[in-house]
């Protein structure tokens, strides 16, 4: 079994086992030399076995897991982003973040997964590596596509196909919480009595903020 490279007491240790996204420290042959906890979260196992693998390996992207010789070795690795991303900061290049959307092969099934790329160069022990970032955001990218939402009451169909009220949707998919006011047109339709007065007090409030 491969050694980590960042000793556990170490302040970096300290560090990159503290950052909430998933980080791998690459080497120059693109082979993983160490990883943070969230990299073990993200990949649901212990990062001890990963050390020496290739990232495509180790994420199980389907090009890696049906290729003969695994990562780096199919024709579309030319273009694949992480690869591309670690060589960038080999480089010395600014690391940049990047969107990719990638298929893995896990547990016998596959499925498309989307994550936040970002490489920069982590010079230690008078060597150059790459510290690699995934942010996995494969919620997001999927709420990003057309919901199946029901024209009578609006609710939203999940992946269970389950109905539910698409604001209780959001809060469980994005995190986000919400206030609740009235619209203009709701204002006029609910309260006809109240709402041109109601409506210009808020125009008053508006133009006093702004000046």
């Amino acid at each position: 079994m491969a050694e980590r490279l960042i000793d556990g007491d170490s302040h970096l240790r300290v560090v990159l086992d503290a950052m909430p996204a998933a980080v791998f420290v690459v080497d120059d042959r693109f082979r993983l030399r160490d990883a943070n906890r969230a990299a073990g979260e993200l990949l649901d196992s212990s990062t001890d076995g990963i050390l020496g693998q290739m990232s495509g390996d180790v994420l199980q992207c389907l090009n890696a897991v049906r290729s003969d010789q695994g990562c780096g070795s199919s024709d579309k690795c030319g273009r694949c982003v992480i690869r591309n991303a670690v060589g960038t900061a080999e480089r010395g290049e600014q690391a940049k973040r990047q969107m990719v959307s990638m298929l893995l092969e896990q547990h016998g099934r596959v499925r498309s997964a989307s994550f936040l790329i970002t490489a920069a160069p982590l010079h230690f022990e008078e060597r150059t590596y790459v510290l690699l970032v995934l942010e996995d955001i494969t919620e997001l990218a999927e709420l990003r596509q057309l919901l199946p939402m029901c024209s009578y009451c609006r609710r939203v169909r999940d992946d269970s196909d389950f109905w539910e009220d698409v604001e209780q949707y959001l809060i469980k998919h994005t995190g986000v919480s919400f206030s609740h006011g009235v619209c203009p047109d709701c204002m006029r339709e609910h309260f006809p009595d109240l709402a041109e007065e109601v409506l210009a007090r808020v125009r008053e409030l508006k133009d006093g903020q702004t000046e």
